[in-house]
């Protein structure tokens, strides 16, 4: 990670920016903290599917339920009746989303509300893009885009993976997937353009070619783009 050589479970399942580090969740119940691109430290926190930061809070999704930590993300406290089976995501306010049986859920004022109940099937994972009302939700072969005020769908677009497993949204509303692959030697992240109200376009199908697999282990590979 970043130049260093560390040992990083092959597990780990999900990665958050947090301030000027890095914080990563896996399996084996370790939470990984990368700091300031030099230092990597490894706490004993507990097991996790996803992991999402915001204002000096991190939420970890144990796969049935979220837990709320400080900036640190080593002492966890769950929180109540907000249940999720697939990925969770923050917004730029502060406010947490998460999947539950097809339905995207927001933790608002402590209560769960539901955002979006129609139109998803198989869920991955979520993201959401507060500056253009967009909730994106990444399924098996498909990319759907509801309405975040309203929860209709705007439109559904290929992924162009062969098996995505993440969904994220950038401050001017580019979105990526990452992509699995068959293997670590194709995996990688791709790119679309933000949505305007129509299509996402799709951008470049081999955005960034994986420098790490997305399993844990891998080997540098070149990009051509």
């Amino acid at each position: 990670w970043l130049g260093l050589r560390y040992p990083i479970d092959k597990t780990v399942k999900a990665v958050a920016v947090n301030g000027s580090n890095l914080v990563a969740v896996g399996e084996k119940g370790n939470l990984y903290s990368i700091e300031n691109k030099q230092t990597i430290k490894t706490f004993k926190s507990g097991a996790g599917a996803d992991i999402a930061v915001v204002k000096g809070l991190v939420y970890v999704s144990t796969g049935t339920a979220v837990e709320k930590s400080d900036n640190s993300g080593q002492t966890r406290s769950l929180i109540k009746d907000f249940s999720v089976n697939a990925g969770i995501c923050t917004d730029t306010s502060g406010n947490l989303y998460g999947l539950s049986n097809n339905v995207v859920k927001k933790l608002k004022d402590g209560a769960a509300v539901d955002v979006v109940t129609k139109g998803i099937e198989g869920a991955i994972d979520v993201a959401v893009d507060e500056k253009n009302d967009f909730v994106y939700v990444l399924e098996s072969s498909v990319i759907k885009r509801f309405s975040l005020s309203t929860g209709s769908i705007q439109v559904s677009f290929g992924t162009g993976a062969v098996k995505p497993n993440s969904i994220s949204v950038d401050e001017i509303g580019n979105v990526y997937v990452s992509d699995k692959g068959k293997d670590y030697k194709n995996s990688k992240i791709i790119k679309f353009a933000p949505g305007n109200g129509a299509v996402s376009q799709f951008q470049n199908q081999d955005f960034l070619k994986s420098q790490q697999n997305f399993e844990g282990t891998g080997e540098t590979a070149s990009t051509e783009e």
